[in-house]
């Protein structure tokens, strides 16, 4: 089966993460800025020179390109998400090697819409 993929847009580097993340130098995005054809459960993703370690609190946000924000990720609560009829706790970041993956809940995302998303200071804490 063939899903319906969203045009997804990832705003600059340097919105997304706070300036005290210097050392935090991210060195790709996945989608790409101004990708299309992206599937919308598809994890974000941001590779950097070293490895991230996420925080215990604040917030991934990802914004409709008029404003709106339609997810947001608060590490400080637990997450859930249900795969069949089971309840899971799921987490909404995650890293491997160099690369952190954001998971928005299932059905935040809309087909043919653009995002940007914000990440606060305290998600990669350094």
């Amino acid at each position: 089966m063939k899903f319906p993929c969203l045009p997804m847009l990832l705003a600059a580097v340097a919105a997304l993460l706070p300036g005290h993340l210097a050392a935090l130098t991210a060195t790709s995005l996945f989608p790409a800025n101004n990708a299309t054809n992206v599937c919308v459960d598809t994890p974000l993703k941001i590779t950097f020179g070293n490895a991230p370690v996420v925080g215990t609190s604040g917030s991934v946000r990802i914004y409709s390109s008029a404003g709106t924000v339609v997810e947001t990720l608060d590490l400080a609560v637990s997450h859930t998400r249900t795969i069949g009829d089971t309840l899971y706790t799921a987490l909404p970041v995650l890293v491997t090697g160099n690369t952190a993956s954001i998971f928005p809940r299932s059905s935040a995302l809309a087909y043919n819409t653009t995002y940007y998303v914000t990440i606060d200071a305290t998600v990669f804490p350094g």
